[in-house]
């Protein structure tokens, strides 16, 4: 088994140690869709040894252009995306367990998604839920990565409970359904979701291999279309007065 694995236990950062680490790790991945695809495909073939992933959705047509996990034939299936994904992915890695969660994840079942997970990767399309996320990570002290795709933009920011802001810090409120981009009313370039889903993924490999001090602290944003990257500062609020990180004040 070590030799499926050679060209990346080459990569002296992670090595034949940060492989077993991997082998070891325990992900949630919220979303099965287009970051959904890319994250959970990149983390068994790398070996992560298990994955937890949550939707609710069933597939559509619209969906192919960007969503790497599925075909044409996945259509005929009348099957919900989660159970889909996991065929799959043990197609890809038969050494890799994949429990899929056909549910939509709310406030009341989060804990129990996120439960034993090492870490969380955001692969949704949606600001509610990644509040959720956000609550609940910090409230179980599991390291959680933001990623968001719309048009031909994205950002992506690792959260760390206790060493970093929050997505609450970023965004004090929920941003105006007015001000929000997404896939449905701004469009998407699939060529977005694979780079801020293998960014993402990226993070998470540094943090399940060890290799902590390598970890994007900025917040990144990126438009591909116009060859555009971006690294913002972000700070806690003044007095760390957050509401989520500061006073944990949560569900």
């Amino acid at each position: 088994m070590a030799e499926r694995y050679i060209r990346q236990t080459l990569f002296e950062p992670i090595g034949s140690k940060g492989q077993l680490k991997l082998k070891k790790s325990k992900v949630a991945v919220i979303g099965a869709g287009g970051l959904g695809s890319v994250i959970s495909v990149s983390l068994a073939r790398a070996g992560v040894g298990f994955l937890r992933i949550a939707d609710n959705d069933n597939l559509d047509i619209t969906n192919l252009h960007r969503q790497l996990l599925y075909d044409e034939n996945d259509l005929e299936k009348n099957s919900p995306k989660v159970f889909i994904a996991k065929d799959k992915l043990l197609k890809i890695n038969s050494d890799t367990i994949i429990e899929a969660v056909n549910i939509r994840v709310t406030e009341n079942n989060i804990l129990d998604i996120i439960e034993g997970m090492d870490i969380v990767l955001d692969g949704t399309d949606n600001f509610d839920i990644r509040f959720i996320i956000n609550e609940a990570c910090i409230k179980k002290g599991i390291p959680w990565i933001f990623g968001a795709a719309a048009g031909s933009h994205g950002m992506i920011f690792n959260i760390i409970p206790k060493e970093t802001p929050c997505l609450n810090c970023i965004f004090p409120e929920l941003p105006g359904k007015d001000y929000i981009q997404t896939s449905a009313n701004a469009g998407i370039l699939n060529t977005i979701v694979t780079a801020v889903g293998s960014i993402q993924t990226t993070e998470a490999l540094k943090y399940l291999t060890g290799n902590k001090s390598n970890i994007f602290k900025d917040l990144l944003y990126i438009d591909l279309w116009y060859s555009s990257f971006e690294s913002i500062k972000v700070s806690k609020p003044v007095n760390s007065c957050c509401r989520i990180c500061g006073f944990k004040q949560v569900f």
